[in-house]
């Protein structure tokens, strides 16, 4: 099932598998990328119509997962600067 616990949104299966993780295991970094910018939009495009708060979390949750993955990844391909180039 889904569960926000706190600022986290967590989507287990049977076998305690974390539905993110899955995904990210199945793409490359850049298409994890573009699907959580694509979540990210998604929740604040239709925020004001459809679930409010709920969705400006949603789109807190994938905005966090993002810079975690860009941070552990390093540059992006457009070769931005992260923090690690500080």
């Amino acid at each position: 099932g889904v569960r926000l616990v706190g600022s986290e949104m967590c989507i287990r299966d049977r076998g305690g598998i974390e539905c993110i993780r899955a995904i990210e295991a199945s793409m490359t970094p850049e298409g994890f990328r573009a699907y959580l910018k694509g979540n990210i939009i998604k929740y604040l495009w239709r925020y004001e119509h459809k679930n409010g708060i709920e969705d400006l979390k949603k789109a807190q949750w994938y905005l966090a997962r993002l810079r975690l993955h860009v941070e552990k990844h390093g540059e992006n391909d457009a070769g931005l600067p992260t923090d690690k180039d500080a």
